[in-house]
């Protein structure tokens, strides 16, 4: 029984230290819901029963010390139900509203395949805890009309930004960053047909005039034209020019553009192009994104192969990859699930009280 005790103080200490240094969700998978962490909670239960028998603690002038037995017994048990049985998640409900869908604390890889007419074939999810001390496996293989998929979660990107990085079946596409304004730096990605407005001025991979800026690709090269004055710098030599109204010209990487209150720095341009995450130093992270983790996962679908990125920070509808392999639409995603509720919990008013002099 003692051996028991102690085993499970140092487990639940071990479990702390855990849980300071990598989260609860590692906390839980390396000992909590462990099977050996059971095992100890299982033989205590035992070996208490015993010490109720044995020592006949359910005589009247031992009931004290049969409640207290008692106690742990009900607890631990009360921890299994939870364990195997329980659902832990969260409802958000505003204030008059009702609602009946509950998002889960667990998140899961859901992998699907759709038809063209939109008809699901086959889908499938499965917990999945993800975290830069540890990732559990994932594989999957089905055959859908004689097509075989296989999906593979092969890689974990920590501290991962988005960046344009070229790629045989890429695009014409380009990554600026805004310098000035009150966002302050921000990086965004152009590919041909999108605009962004940066401090009222209209910037746009597409050959329209009515723009303040219009970008164009043209011969494996990247040009510039506007019916405002451009002054450029190079990032390099600090070399400035000025550019008159209309006048086009080669888009360069490491350039400062400047046009009216708006000016943007050329960081990659790529004839054929792709936007994926990419691992970086906190150095480099201060280039106007913010860093998040995300997952790669390797997509085979007959002779093909795909590689497919999802952001494991984001809500459920941001952290969703697709691929449509000329047949069918592969949709994975990694997230909290919705489960609906039987019953629905309205909430009438919302009341927060706070102390005097404080905003808690």
């Amino acid at each position: 029984m003692g051996v028991l005790f102690i085993a499970f103080a140092i487990s639940m200490a071990v479990a702390t230290f855990i849980e300071n240094d990598f989260g609860s969700v590692i906390a839980m998978k390396w000992v909590y819901g462990t099977s050996w962490f059971e095992l100890i909670l299982l033989l205590l239960v035992v070996n208490l029963i015993g010490q109720i028998i044995i020592g006949k603690l359910y005589i009247k002038k031992k009931l004290t010390i049969l409640l207290f037995h008692l106690s742990f017994i009900l607890i631990i048990a009360g921890a299994g139900i939870t364990r195997y049985f329980g659902f832990d998640g969260s409802i958000h409900i505003r204030e008059g509203e009702t609602q009946d869908i509950c998002t889960s604390t667990e998140k899961y890889i859901h992998f699907s395949i759709t038809d063209k007419t939109g008809k699901q074939f086959f889908s499938t999810e499965k917990k999945h805890v993800i975290s830069p001390a540890s990732m559990d496996r994932y594989s999957k293989d089905v055959v859908i009309e004689n097509s075989r998929y296989s999906l593979n979660l092969v890689g974990y990107l920590a501290n991962a930004i988005e960046s344009v990085v070229d790629s045989p079946d890429g695009e014409p596409m380009l990554s600026l960053m805004q310098t000035s304004g009150m966002m302050g730096k921000q990086t965004f990605f152009l590919k041909e047909g999108d605009t962004k407005e940066v401090n009222g001025n209209i910037i746009g991979f597409v050959n329209n005039d009515s723009l303040t800026a219009k970008i164009t690709f043209e011969k494996d090269s990247f040009y510039i034209q506007s019916h405002e004055k451009i002054q450029t710098m190079n990032m390099m030599d600090r070399k400035t020019s000025v550019h008159e109204k209309g006048e086009k010209f080669s888009l360069k990487p490491m350039v400062l553009y400047r046009i009216n209150n708006s000016a943007f720095v050329v960081q990659k341009l790529s004839p054929k192009g792709i936007i994926r995450p990419i691992s970086h130093s906190q150095e480099q992270m201060q280039m106007g994104q913010q860093a998040q983790s995300a997952l790669e996962f390797e997509l085979k679908s007959g002779e093909k192969t795909k590689d497919l990125y999802i952001w494991t920070n984001k809500d459920l509808n941001s952290s969703r990859a697709t691929y449509n392999d000329g047949d069918n639409t592969i949709e994975v995603s990694y997230g909290p699930k919705e489960v609906v509720l039987p019953f629905g919990i309205r909430l009438n008013k919302f009341v927060l009280d706070r102390y005097p002099g404080s905003n808690s």
